[in-house]
């Protein structure tokens, strides 16, 4: 069984100022019972500005493999001195039971803004994230898996959208990301516990680059027609732990037909562009070419 509960609350200090107080409590009988609470105070330096100051927790429970699974190999079909054998069943792991919640501390800072007379909003967040209790061993339970390993999770992140007039509109997007193992300098490691702390900086190097961001343009060029372009670059990206790069340019045009009843029928091309060599995710995964065309028809009644 299992079951959660959510709740909030908000409270205005003053006209400029709110804070919004809430957490969630959780209970299932595998992982027992947590609460993970969020605190955000919301400065409000004008009608069209705001600072926020935010603190939550929060859990991964262990599912319910990784706490009670088993991994096995099964030969089947064994032929022994000439004559049909039964299945040979190979057991590789156990887990025990022993796996505690992962947990995160995230705290942010961040600044919104909209500049009406420019068409122009700005989005900007400091974050400092700690994450700990990691599982980081191989699922096939071969290791007993453990909640040894710790991250800090640090950058920042920001969007702005400028609206040039009512048919064009342009998006900048940038995130900087940095991410430290935080290991205890006076616990000695063994030379496995090492090479989990190794592995999961690949890991996290590969789902969060040091930089990345996209500029894209949206252009309305009639009531039917619609155009648009974006631009994504992903820098010092570490998947199988080699430095890569991603950069590729997105053309999408598509254009609408209007039938009875309130029916639209709608035709979409797109190319797509890589413009380094580098792989995606593994060093195994390329594409033969750079340039791809994908081509969609919608109906929607």
């Amino acid at each position: 069984m299992n079951a959660s509960v959510f709740s909030s609350i908000e409270y205005k200090i003053r006209s400029n100022l709110v804070t919004n107080i809430g957490g969630t409590y959780e209970e299932d009988d595998l992982n027992g019972s947590h609460f993970s609470p969020r605190i955000a105070l919301n400065m409000h330096l004008s009608s069209s500005q705001t600072l926020r100051f935010i603190y939550s927790e929060a859990i991964r429970s262990p599912d319910l493999y990784e706490m009670s699974g088993q991994s096995i190999y099964t030969l089947r079909d064994t032929v022994v001195d000439g004559a049909p054998s039964d299945d040979w069943v190979y057991p590789i792991g156990q887990a025990d039971g022993s796996l505690n919640n992962e947990h995160i501390y995230s705290h942010e800072i961040s600044y919104f803004a909209l500049v009406n007379s420019l068409g122009l909003q700005i989005d900007l967040k400091l974050f400092y994230d700690e994450l700990s209790g990691l599982i980081t061993q191989s699922l096939d339970l071969e290791d007993p898996l453990t909640n040894d390993i710790s991250l800090i999770h640090k950058g920042i992140e920001g969007s702005a959208s400028w609206k040039i007039n009512r048919f064009n509109q342009l998006r900048l997007s940038y995130a900087y990301i940095e991410t430290d193992d935080e290991e205890n300098t006076n616990q000695t490691l063994t030379l496995s516990e090492f090479e989990e702390i190794n592995k999961l900086t690949e890991r996290q190097s590969s789902l969060s680059a040091d930089h990345s961001g996209s500029l894209s343009l949206i252009s309305e060029l009639n009531d039917a027609l619609h155009l648009g372009m974006a631009y994504y670059h992903v820098e010092n990206w570490n998947p199988d732990g080699e430095s890569t790069t991603f950069s590729r340019l997105d053309m999408n045009m598509s254009y609408d037909w209007q039938l009875a009843d309130q029916k639209q029928i709608t035709l979409q091309g797109t190319i797509q562009h890589r413009f380094d060599d580098d792989p995606i995710i593994f060093n195994r995964n390329y594409y033969e070419r750079d340039t791809h065309y994908y081509a969609t028809l919608q109906l929607k009644y």
